[in-house]
C-alpha cells in the first residue's frame, strides 16, 4: 500500500513537472513565431495609453496630479524603470506582510503602477493568512494545554 502511495506521488510530481515545463515553453515559441506583429500591436496600445494619460494630465488641476500622471507616462514609455519601492513592497509582502503593506501604500501613492497594486493586494492577503495562522496556532496550543491539564 505504501509503495502505491509513493508511486502515485512520483507520478503526480512528474506530471506537474511536464505541465509546468510545457507551459513555460509555449509562450516563448509563439512569441518567436509572431515576430513583428506582436510588437506593433503592443506599441500601438502603449501609444493609446499615453494619449489617454496626456489628456488626463491636461485636465489635472494640481501639480501633484500632473507629476503622478507624468511618472506613469514615463513608465509606459520605458523611460523610467519600475520603482525600487514597489519591488521591495512585493518582496516584503511574502516575508513581512505589515512592512510590505506599508511600502506598497507608499509606492502606490508615489507612482501608482501595477506592481505597487499587486504588492498591496498580496500584502493584504498574506497579512490575513498570517493572522489566521496565529489564531489557529493559539487555539490549538490552548486546547492541547487544557487536554494535558485534564489528564493530570
Amino acid at each position: 500500500m505504501k509503495q502505491v502511495k509513493n508511486l502515485t506521488m512520483l507520478f503526480m510530481f512528474a506530471l506537474a513537472t511536464v505541465i509546468f515545463t510545457t507551459s513555460a515553453m509555449v509562450p516563448m515559441q509563439t512569441a518567436s513565431v509572431e515576430g513583428q506583429g506582436t510588437s506593433i500591436k503592443k506599441e500601438s496600445k502603449q501609444q493609446a495609453k499615453v494619449a489617454k494619460l496626456e489628456a488626463k494630465k491636461a485636465a489635472a488641476k494640481s501639480e501633484k496630479q500632473k507629476e503622478r500622471i507624468q511618472k506613469r507616462i514615463d513608465v509606459i514609455q520605458g523611460e523610467q524603470e519600475e520603482n525600487t519601492l514597489s519591488i521591495l513592497a512585493l518582496v516584503f509582502a511574502f516575508l513581512f506582510p505589515i512592512v510590505g503593506l506599508i511600502l506598497a501604500i507608499i509606492a502606490k501613492k508615489q507612482e501608482g503602477t501595477k506592481l505597487a497594486n499587486i504588492a498591496l493586494i498580496l500584502s493584504i492577503v498574506f497579512l490575513v493568512l498570517y493572522v489566521l495562522f496565529i489564531v489557529i496556532y493559539v487555539i490549538s496550543v490552548a486546547a492541547a494545554l487544557s487536554a494535558a491539564a485534564s489528564v493530570i
